[in-house]
């Protein structure tokens, strides 16, 4: 059984302990290297999966297939944790004159130190609910973003 699979890790040394973390390529963290998806594991393998700052770097279609093989490796009750880009609120701050547009921009569209990986989609809340929904995903429960520009849910697979 996996504690916690941490998709798309970024080569983060400090996940959680006992993480197992799979990026695209091997970096410090990494114990699993894949293209996601699909997920390299058995059905029901995992007691957690977290994905921060992972979803934007997929076309829609792709994060659905890769939301519907969360729940595939999930347990039963295990719970999946999500933050990306929130794309109304970066509009929200754009249209009121908090932020410039090159930063909304930036938010969108982020081009990463890691090489060739564009935000390919940003998500409202309501568009990440169905998605989580749809997925086979429940108890979906807002938490707070690690930053003004993201949201972040929790959910459990019934």
């Amino acid at each position: 059984m996996i504690p916690l699979l941490d998709l798309g890790c970024g080569g983060s040394p400090e996940g959680p302990a006992g993480a197992v973390g799979l990026d695209s390529r091997r970096m410090p963290g990494v114990r699993v290297v894949a293209r996601v998806p699909p997920l390299p594991f058995l059905d029901g393998t995992c007691a957690a999966v977290r994905a921060e700052d992972l979803l934007e770097h997929l076309g829609r279609a792709e994060a659905i297939v890769l939301l519907d093989e969360v729940c595939r490796v999930l347990v039963h009750g295990g719970t999946f944790s999500v933050e990306t880009i929130d794309l109304e609120a970066v509009a929200r701050s754009l249209l009121r004159g908090d932020c410039s547009p090159e930063l909304a921009a930036r938010h969108l569209y982020c081009y990463s130190s890691f090489g060739e990986q564009w935000h390919r989609w940003a998500w409202t809340r309501a568009s990440l609910t169905a998605a989580l929904t749809a997925a086979c995903l429940g108890d979906i429960e807002e938490e707070h973003a690690r930053a003004w520009h993201n949201l972040r849910f929790k959910a459990r697979k019934g």
